[in-house]
């Protein structure tokens, strides 16, 4: 990235800025915390529930999947979801507003969804709230608390596109040097961990994976207790708090230096 392109990012992170986007942060955090309180305290089952979620959606796709590869695909993606569910509720961390410190860049892409669903959340705000004005001046009193709490969510939308813009400006003028710790992070997980990894995606292949817990039962089932060790170091290594604190150092470390 040149020193233009670098620059008009950060004027337009200073405008978000203005906009209140750091005050929003810390919102975000703090109800982000309280969140995953509740959850623990209250929904012990909350994964349970989650994954009866992505199994009901993922028996609607495939229904309308053609071929095999698609089948695949499907049943690939909501896998994903509900690994990356159970890492968010071991590291506490909404993937939407956290970077993954094993792929940094990756949070770009997340940020961009989360950004797309405030957007349609706020033209149906906009969409309501011109609607029961219509019916208020018509002379329906009962609409005007609707409007009034369709503004405070428009206001909440808008504040979180905000927010994400500016944290997509702050990853964009990052992203070349994320790109070089994500591949030295890589490259550095394969030394240590490829051939459990490679045994694993084995393991995979030949394995139904449409259940998430059972099929985990069955690749386990298949490992020895010398990969099972490894297995569980390479877990362990993705969710150490030192790790995750030494990364946020260096990711600060980034930003200064720019």
């Amino acid at each position: 990235m040149d020193i233009v392109e670098k620059e008009k990012l950060k004027k337009k992170m200073a405008f978000h800025e203005k906009l209140g986007a750091l005050e929003m942060q810390k919102i975000v955090m703090k109800v982000e915390r309280l969140r995953y309180k509740i959850i623990k305290t209250f929904f012990p089952n909350y994964i349970d529930y989650y994954d009866r979620q992505c199994n009901k959606a993922q028996k609607q796709e495939l229904k309308k999947a053609k071929t095999k590869e698609e089948r695949e695909e499907i049943i690939r993606k909501y896998n994903l979801a509900k690994m990356y569910m159970r890492k968010e509720l071991i590291r506490e961390q909404n993937r939407n507003y956290h970077m993954d410190f094993e792929k940094p860049t990756k949070v770009i892409s997340e940020l961009k969804w989360n950004k797309s669903v405030h957007e349609e959340g706020l033209k149906f705000n906009i969409i309501t709230i011109a609607v029961f004005t219509g019916l208020g001046l018509l002379g329906f009193s009962w609409s005007i608390p609707i409007i009034i709490g369709e503004i405070g969510c428009a206001l909440i939308n808008f504040e979180c596109i905000n927010l994400q813009e500016y944290n997509l400006c702050r990853y964009k003028i990052m992203e070349e040097p994320l790109q070089k710790r994500g591949q030295r992070n890589f490259e550095r997980h394969v030394e240590e961990y490829g051939e459990i990894d490679e045994k694993v995606n084995q393991v995979a292949k030949t394995t139904d994976m449409s259940d998430f817990k059972e099929s985990t039962d069955i690749m386990i089932d298949k490992l020895t207790k010398k990969e099972l060790i490894k297995l569980r170091d390479m877990l362990g290594s993705l969710t150490k708090k030192e790790e995750i604190d030494n990364a946020k150092r260096n990711i600060k470390t980034i930003t200064h230096n720019m």
